[in-house]
């Protein structure tokens, strides 16, 4: 059931300075669950606000461990990903993997042939190609593989994770027929196995907070000019969106300062360049709030490396350039590239009625905007930040002010 408009509005007078608690890394949470589940170990319990998808994989995991034959997933691709090559290697019945929402249009052909050419007896319950997924129980050979990791790194982190249940090992080769698969994801599955081989996994995961979710406090920054200080984020980081938040947003007017404790983001002015080029093939994740930013900062810019964007939650290309629209900016797009001339295509006269078309990043993106537009911005949906950041709404609350959008003519 989708929630009611929310209407955001800038607060005035509005903090100078604001202390923000991230979720915890989602990538690393739903990697660590993974390697307790393979080792035997008793799953730890993912702590309050890390977000749907986080939960979404631990009650799967749980689920499985207590026999049942129907594994619901929700809207997490990440479980269902994962999930597929545990349940190909491991499971001793029949099982159906299913989801909702946008989880029967994300593409997982090329793990399910891999997983097939390693022995597993996968079979399509709806379209060729895509989840629901019916997993029966199979012995599968370890050795050499190859996958088309074009669509999405998590087919390699998938394969790499059951790599302990072969005595033999697993290698993985991955190529691309289309999109280069996002490396700093993969890495951080190499890492993460490397260290659960080296020491015991402790019975409580310490996990780094989120630099994906921090996206939004840089963009938050650079528009509000508000000092932001982020605890639980490193310096040297397994998360890739670290490295180029730090130098991007420098480039944007914004100064990462690291301490023990985390993080300050501290604007020193307008940005150091008149317009900007950057590359997002290996974190896409970031684009929308980058957009947003330079959208709400005028800057003119040319992004590529975005095809992957279109399967995401959303097909976050048609999300950007409709809400974009809305807000009274153009976006030019082609196959792979995302641009923007400087410039407002009109002066709105009605506040901007954003649509997240379910997608968690698009609705914390465009909120942000709210510090740039006079009477503030409406989000359609707005829960549906629950995915990754549950508190994002509340998170703000110091520095802008909430309400229900009430209408006339309602927006639906």
């Amino acid at each position: 059931m989708k929630s009611a408009p929310l209407h955001v509005k800038r607060k005035k007078p509005v903090s100078k300075e604001i202390r923000v608690a991230l979720p915890p890394g989602k990538s690393l949470w739903a990697r660590v669950l993974m390697l307790y589940a393979i080792h035997g170990k008793t799953l730890p319990k993912p702590p309050a606000g890390a977000g749907d998808d986080v939960y979404a994989l631990y009650n799967s995991l749980e689920d499985i461990r207590r026999g049942k034959t129907e594994i619901d997933v929700v809207e997490s691709g990440t479980a269902m990903r994962f999930l597929t090559a545990y349940l190909a290697a491991v499971t001793r019945s029949a099982v159906m993997l299913k989801g909702r929402g946008r989880q029967y249009q994300r593409p997982i052909g090329p793990l399910v042939d891999t997983l097939r050419g390693m022995g597993a007896k996968i079979t399509y319950a709806g379209s060729e190609g895509y989840p629901p997924l019916l997993i029966e129980p199979s012995t599968l050979r370890g050795g050499e593989v190859d996958i088309d990791a074009g669509h999405s790194s998590q087919f390699v982190s998938a394969l790499l994770l059951i790599s302990p249940l072969f005595e033999e090992g697993l290698k993985v080769n991955y190529a691309q027929k289309t999109m280069q698969p996002s490396e700093p994801y993969i890495r951080m599955t190499e890492e993460l196995l490397q260290k659960s081989f080296e020491k015991e996994l402790p019975d409580t995961p310490g996990i780094e907070r989120d630099w994906t979710a921090a996206s939004a406090l840089y963009a938050l920054c650079a528009l509000s000019h508000i000092k932001v200080k982020i605890p639980g984020l490193q310096a040297h980081s397994l998360q890739g969106d670290a490295d180029v938040l730090v130098e991007l947003y420098e480039k944007l007017g914004v100064k990462t300062l690291f301490d023990e404790e985390g993080v300050t983001l501290r604007c020193s002015g307008k940005p150091r360049i008149p317009y900007i080029e950057a590359d997002f093939e290996q974190t896409p994740d970031i684009v929308p709030n980058v957009v947003v930013t330079c959208l709400g900062l005028k800057i003119p810019f040319c992004f590529t490396g975005v095809a992957r964007l279109r399967l995401k939650e959303s097909d976050r290309i048609v999300a950007l350039q409709h809400n974009a629209s809305q807000a009274g900016f153009r976006i030019g797009v082609s196959t792979d590239m995302l641009s923007y001339d400087g410039t407002a295509t009109c002066n709105k006269t009605d506040i901007p009625v954003i649509d997240p078309m379910g997608d968690h990043r698009i609705a914390m993106a465009f909120g942000l905007l709210a510090f740039k537009l006079p009477d503030g911005i409406v989000i359609r949906d707005s829960e549906v930040v629950s995915k990754s950041w549950p508190g994002f709404w509340h998170a703000l609350e110091p520095v802008w002010q909430l309400e229900h959008y009430i209408k006339k003519d309602k927006v639906s």
